[in-house]
């Protein structure tokens, strides 16, 4: 049975949320599943999880202390947690949603902290190792089960395993900060120091009014969570944003085994100087005749005026599973404008896929605008093979750099498909490292996903949860982004290319022969 508790407490000055347990500080209430030997607050500090208790669920629920919109909140906290089962998380409630005072809402899993209206950040110390390729579980491959995630309106948005170890180490200061911005809000997250989200952009996060509340669950295997030192500012009020421009492209249109591409004409503004930013939304459903029950390769690709397609988004469907994705397309600035065709394309060859896509243009500021994008290379091309060399496609390119050009980045997104009987199962289950090299200065990065099974789309069918190179099945393929600006100079030609490690597939699969699928563009951009 659950007891709520209610401690009525001073409320600090100004409009802050700040509480250390010892008498003062903003008032809440607690949602505790009673049990022997447990009280919530003690020695200074609020035991979200207790040793003595397994299968229970505990909260707190804080009073609103600022009323109406911030552009920034800044929190802070001291978290100490054990290893065990599940994990804590935090939540800036929706006052609209969930109300001004009271109890925290009931979340199902609060390692998981999925509210209306709400922005969450879960600490999950549970993540078992699993063996069995096709279940729920996603850990097939056993590592440390330590995982940060950000949630938004009811929705994980992104979910990583951090680099060092959280769990039974001491106090560990948390930082969160919530900065609006274009289009969305800025999250940074820092535990003890280490930077686990360094300004993640999350769509269409706008500012809200809101009240804290932490809370945390056990199951079977019980677990110690205790929280202190809560200091929770809202800075800078703020303002509705605008009203985006939605740009419809197309709404559940079919591809399927008989029509893998389909298309629409989207009708941007004629301009689009004022836009901040570009946010595409696409989703995926069920057909009338179903769904593909497998992964497959899809591309969203858009065309310039002169018939020219640039690919706009590279994603993998998920194992028969709807999904709503949003990303960022904002160096797509400048082929935003006017009437444009838009395709889509997925290799299915069932039932496929309904695909509704649009775009948001948002009015805002924007630092350095996109002023011209450019094709580099593109292609689906064989690997590992002397005879057809990858850097045939690649080699040495001579780029002209506008003058008044303040910034340039390059941006290529590859990913890797086929596996044996072609050597080392390549090149979809292969890491390999490549290089991009301008004017002689080199960058380097693997290709290779290790956090496919830590997809929001999860759990699916099919091999779902293993490290892929470049993509993972439900997923947006994020370009490799390399900012080149220090190594080239407006008005002159710039000379780039990109390389794989020397690698020979000695046992090639002449029907399905590891190769790369690869996209890349150049972006001009000039300081606002």
């Amino acid at each position: 049975m659950l007891a709520p508790l209610l401690a009525a407490v001073l409320l600090a000055d100004g409009t802050a949320t700040t509480q250390s347990f010892d008498g003062s500080g903003t008032p809440y209430a607690l949602t505790f599943q009673e049990a022997r030997r447990v009280r919530p607050v003690s020695g200074g500090q609020l035991y979200l999880l207790s040793p003595f208790q397994k299968n229970t669920t505990n909260a707190i629920g804080f009073d609103r202390t600022a009323e109406g919109l911030h552009q920034k909140v800044k929190v802070s906290f001291d978290l100490e947690i054990s290893k065990g089962r599940e994990g804590v998380g935090f939540a800036l409630l929706s006052t609209k949603d969930h109300g001004t005072t009271g109890e925290a809402p009931e979340v199902e899993a609060w390692e998981e902290p999925n509210l209306k209206g709400s922005f969450g950040v879960g600490f999950d110390i549970s993540n078992p190792p699993t063996k069995d390729w096709f279940d729920e579980h996603g850990n097939v491959y056993g590592r440390p089960e330590r995982e940060v995630s950000l949630h938004w309106d009811g929705i994980e948005q992104f979910n990583k395993r951090t680099s060092f170890e959280f769990r039974g180490t001491g106090v560990i200061p948390v930082e969160i900060l919530v900065e609006q911005t274009t289009g969305g809000s800025l999250v940074s997250v820092t535990m003890r120091g280490n930077r686990v989200y360094d300004q993640q952009f999350v769509a269409e996060m706008h500012p809200y009014e809101a009240r804290a509340a932490f809370g945390g669950r056990a199951s079977e295997q019980n677990a110690e969570a205790t929280v202190d030192n809560i200091s929770i500012e809202w800075l800078e009020p703020s303002q509705t944003p605008p009203i985006p421009t939605r740009v419809p492209v197309m709404d559940k249109q079919v591809v399927n085994g008989g029509k893998q591409t389909t298309s629409a004409t989207a009708r941007f503004p004629k301009s689009n100087d004022h836009i901040g930013r570009a946010v595409l939304t696409l989703s995926l459903d069920e057909t009338p005749q179903g769904m593909d029950e497998w992964d497959r390769r899809a591309t969203i690709r858009i065309y310039d005026d002169k018939g020219e397609a640039f690919e706009l988004v590279r994603y993998m469907t998920p194992f028969e599973r709807s999904w709503t994705w949003k990303t960022d397309i904002t160096d797509y600035l400048p082929l935003l404008k006017g009437e444009k065709k838009i395709e889509t394309w997925v290799e299915t060859w069932t039932q496929g896929f309904a695909v509704s896509i649009d775009v948001d243009l948002y009015p805002g500021p924007i630092e350095y605008r996109p002023v011209e994008i450019r094709n580099l290379w593109n292609g689906y091309w064989e690997i590992g093979n002397k005879d057809k060399p990858f850097e045939s496609h690649t080699g040495p390119t001579d780029v002209a750099v506008p003058a008044g050009t303040d910034k340039t980045a390059v941006r290529i997104v590859a990913t890797g498909h086929g596996m044996s009987p072609n050597r080392d199962n390549a090149a979809e289950f292969m890491p390999i490292r490549r290089w991009l090299t301008v004017n002689g200065q080199s960058w380097s990065n693997l290709l290779w996903n290790t956090d496919v099974y830590l997809n929001p789309v999860r759990p699916q069918g099919g091999t779902w949860k293993f490290d892929r190179a470049g993509w993972g099945p439900g997923s947006i393929s994020e370009p490799w982004k390399t900012e080149i600006s220090s190594w080239i100079k407006p008005g002159e030609s710039a000379k780039i290319s990109y390389r794989l490690e020397n690698w020979e597939n000695t046992t090639r699969n002449p029907g399905y022969p590891a190769s790369h699928m690869f996209a890349s563009q150049i972006v001009f951009y000039r300081r606002s």
